[in-house]
């Protein structure tokens, strides 16, 4: 049983077919046992990108209703979420400044740095930029593109 934490452009993988769906889905299957964290963020962002892929035409109308359906409904029974709270967003802010990260993305790897002090984790992300800044901070990082 491992602890997992994905970032949005990782866990969106579990809605939408992308590359790297089919093994997200393998991570996050419960036989697998694994601890899926997420950071409180994640609830919007994922909602969000939903709402972009049906505005740009890849799903249809009901195909967003039961995709953000399924969402909240494991969001809320499924997941662990990891708190953003205020030393979590001082880390994120220093992030920001070393590895040049966009906002959310920092705060994604503040919270994950967070976990970690606790426990060992895989932190997950289809971002190359994120990957690189959470392996200068030592996490072990896995990008899903990566399994097609």
């Amino acid at each position: 049983m491992a602890a997992i934490f994905f970032d949005t452009s990782a866990f969106v993988k579990r809605y939408l077919v992308e590359t790297g769906s089919e093994w997200v889905h393998d991570l996050m299957r419960p036989s697998a046992g694994n601890r899926i964290y997420l950071a409180w963020i994640t609830g919007p962002e994922v909602i969000s990108s939903l709402t972009r892929s049906r505005r740009r035409g890849d799903i249809s109308q009901e195909e967003l209703e039961a995709l953000i359906g399924q969402f909240e409904r494991e969001w809320d029974h499924r997941y662990r979420r990891v708190d953003v709270n205020i030393p979590v967003i001082r880390r994120a802010m220093a992030l920001a400044k070393r590895y040049g990260l966009r906002g959310y993305d920092s705060v994604q790897l503040s919270a994950a740095i967070e976990l970690a002090q606790d426990q060992s984790i895989t932190f997950i992300s289809a971002d190359e930029n994120l990957n690189t800044a959470a392996a200068a901070e030592r996490l072990a990082i896995e990008n899903p593109n990566n399994h097609p």
